[in-house]
């Protein structure tokens, strides 16, 4: 028990270093490895390494110490990266899989978890220039705001990387240029794409790479990137429904912070004058958000359609023909996303708490409609693929082609803090050690899969998702 002690205190000093914000008792319980930079997770585990290997045991005595400094502290995930590590080393590529899918489960944005989890499952390792010539417009044009204020130069799962923090609308200009936002844009340019997921990223993570060679990005490249094109905001978790796989119960901006987002509001006008494409919503429903609609209201009011585009990612259940006309969406929206995650009533009461199927089916007739009309250019219906939902894939394309959809897109599940570790273990289905992963893998095999309609990316990967 002394040398499990003498392990934490040594980690907890180390990420006290790191970040004083994560020393105990409330730090890194309450973010674990989610610090500023997610290569934390490799330094905080390459440490522990170290500590161990000067103590000079044995493998199955190391191992007995990280179980006892488990024990004292659970939740930290990062035990598992060290345990699978140790048993790579001992040649228990399997156990050391296990470990590894562990620490993912508990932690998405783990990339060193993620890399490792990668290795083991092939026999040559990827190569580091597998991405060297390629290119991602992302870092050069893309700004997305999360919850808790962060800054992203793309989707924080795909790139977990933080470049700066909103407070003050003047703050978004602060982020674009700061040094985290050059590093992320070097990588990219030098090919190494090292802040990217390679696991999370449908672009990057199988094998074929869905992006473009750098060479006919030469106007990005040498262009002004000074300010955003693309802004999607995330910073309103208010929504009408409270699906599983999202969130763990109803959310609804409070009083206080609906004055606080109004004020944010405000200050972002002179950014909203100048934003090529916006997107709503990463977090919550567009509709459901007085912030949100408030800024829909704005476009749609100050800026000429053709000069702005809005383009919505919502569950559908408030996107009726009545509230099409009121924010005046008619001239600025062509692409509309709506999350499902079922293709029957039955299955959709379970998935998505506080929907309404009729009401739903209602709204994506009339979105069907826009698009038949040709009002809206792109409709895609969406499903995080989970356990309870995976065997209506089939007929969820089939819906989609029903409702004129341009595109219908499969997402595994992911773990944002909603579900434990066992539990996330038994929905995610796209997972290998799935006990019914074998019947997901012959639902995919079907030709109706192969149609353009479906959204590829997913299928394309390893079998890692």
């Amino acid at each position: 028990m002394e040398e499990a002690l003498a392990l934490i205190g040594s980690i907890e000093s180390f990420c006290n270093q790191i970040d004083p914000a994560s020393a105990e008792p409330n730090g890194l319980r309450k973010h674990d490895l989610n610090l500023k930079w997610s290569s934390n997770s490799k330094r905080i585990c390459e440490h522990a390494k170290t500590f161990l290997a000067k103590l000079e045991l044995p493998a199955n005595r190391r191992l007995e110490i990280l179980e006892q400094a488990q024990l004292l502290r659970p939740y930290y995930s990062f035990w598992s990266v060290i345990i699978g590590c140790i048993h790579e080393g001992e040649g228990h590529i399997e156990i050391a899989k296990e470990y590894f899918t562990k620490s993912i489960s508990r932690n998405q944005r783990d990339l060193y978890a993620q890399e490792l989890l990668l290795g083991a499952h092939k026999n040559d390792k990827q190569s580091h220039n597998r991405l060297d010539g390629y290119f991602c417009k992302s870092p050069f044009e893309f700004m997305h705001i999360t919850p808790t204020r962060g800054a992203y130069s793309c989707c924080p799962s795909w790139l977990p990387y933080s470049i700066g923090e909103i407070n003050e609308a003047q703050d978004l200009v602060r982020c674009w240029n700061s040094k985290e936002a050059k590093a992320i844009r070097d990588s990219i340019l030098d090919g190494s794409f090292k802040y990217c997921s390679k696991f999370n990223c449908p672009l990057i993570s199988g094998k074929d790479i869905h992006l473009p060679k750098r060479e006919n990005c030469k106007e990005i490249i040498e262009g002004d990137f000074t300010s955003p094109r693309i802004l999607k905001l995330a910073d309103d978790k208010t929504c009408n429904l409270a699906c599983p796989s999202c969130r763990k119960g109803f959310i609804t901006a409070s009083k206080e912070e609906r004055a606080r987002l109004k004020k944010i509001f405000i200050s972002m006008l002179p950014i909203l004058d100048r934003v090529k494409i916006i997107q709503l919503a990463g977090d919550g429903d567009p509709f459901a958000s007085e912030y949100y609609r408030n800024i829909i209201r704005y476009l749609t009011l100050n800026r000429q359609p053709g000069t702005c585009r809005i383009d919505l990612h919502t569950n559908g259940n408030l996107l009726s023909p009545s509230m099409w006309s009121r924010l005046r969406l008619e001239g600025f929206t062509t692409r509309i996303y709506v999350s499902l995650d079922a293709a029957t009533e039955k299955t959709y009461r379970q998935v998505r708490k506080g929907g309404c199927w009729n009401k739903l089916s209602r709204n994506l007739l009339f979105m069907s409609d826009l698009v038949a009309r040709g009002t809206i250019k792109s409709l895609t219906i969406g499903m995080v693929i989970q356990e309870i939902n995976f065997e209506e894939m089939i007929d969820f394309i089939n819906l989609g082609k029903r409702l004129n959809c341009t595109r219908v897109d499969f997402k595994p599940l992911r773990n944002w803090a909603t579900f434990s570790e066992s539990d996330f273990l038994k929905r995610c289905i796209s997972l290998p050690s799935h006990p019914r992963h074998l019947e997901y893998l012959d639902i995919i095999s079907n030709p109706i899969f192969k149609d353009p309609i479906v959204n590829r990316s997913l299928f394309k990967q390893s079998q890692l998702a």
